[in-house]
């Protein structure tokens, strides 16, 4: 059951990472090594640091069937995608994709668990060996093929994983039923990462690595010194060009302030 339920995550995460390709209008070769490093990327790098005789993939070729079955796949995703986000019912489809992309971490996961613990190795390695079951495909084609890394996506993403990978050692240690794990550990997997992502953007309204100097009379009047870690040693006029309204309305404050100590430097 478990190599099933790894074949098919292996399906999905190959499809994820050829969509992302083909959004970004990667070429094909990109399209195909896409979406083999988000299906195996991850394994691939478990199985080297075991030291294990032969790659999972190549002792299995089931799992390159299952990648070759998802490039159709996410050709037609690609092409529907539009009609999808469209209808009245692309949050039940977000939804579900949530959950699809949470219990096929969950399944990575638990796969590298299990592998590093038949490899006989210690707790920290067995979690880590999870972990880069779980998430290290995705990162290695962000590093590989992707412009720009969401480093708040990323975070989410290893911290529900080492969660799971930690509560999945220990579980199986304790000689808990698998299927059991695989049912809890899933709907962990996607409280956790839910939650995560609500407290990013909830953190996201409001200005981040803030700090403000008043010089002292005649080394420049009010500055600016630091407004979402870009420097800004003088206040533009036009009060800039902020996406996020709370830095915008912050940087409208400065501004006036900045008028008002010049206004009462040529009353002085």
């Amino acid at each position: 059951m478990l190599l099933l339920l790894d074949l098919l995550a292996t399906l999905c995460f190959a499809c994820t990472g050829a969509l992302i390709a083909l959004n970004a209008r990667m070429r094909t070769w990109q399209v195909l090594l896409a979406a083999m490093l988000s299906a195996i990327g991850g394994g691939t790098t478990r199985d080297l640091l075991l030291g294990s005789g032969e790659l999972f993939w190549l002792a299995n070729l089931n799992y390159l069937v299952a990648i070759g079955l998802a490039i159709p796949s996410a050709v037609l995703l690609f092409r529907f995608q539009s009609i999808a986000a469209n209808t009245s019912r692309s949050g039940a489809l977000s939804l579900i994709a949530r959950w699809v992309d949470s219990i096929s971490t969950t399944v990575f996961v638990v796969v590298g668990v299990l592998a590093a613990m038949q490899s006989g190795c210690n707790m920290p390695c067995v979690v880590l060996a999870g972990l880069f079951t779980g998430v290290g495909g995705g990162l290695i084609r962000q590093l590989l093929l992707e412009t720009e890394v969401v480093t708040v996506r990323n975070g989410i993403n290893i911290t529900a994983a080492f969660s799971t990978a930690l509560f999945c050692a220990l579980g199986l240690q304790a000689n808990a039923d698998l299927l059991i794990v695989l049912v809890v550990l899933g709907g962990f997997h996607f409280t956790s990462s839910t939650c995560l992502t609500r407290i990013a953007r909830t953190m996201a309204k409001f200005p981040s690595g803030i700090e403000l100097q008043l010089a002292a009379p005649g080394k420049g009047g009010f500055q600016a010194a630091l407004v979402n870690n870009k420097k800004f040693q003088d206040l533009p006029e036009n009060g800039g060009n902020f996406t996020n309204p709370n830095l915008a309305r912050l940087q409208l404050r400065l501004l006036r302030k900045r008028d008002r100590f010049q206004r009462s430097k040529l009353a002085m």
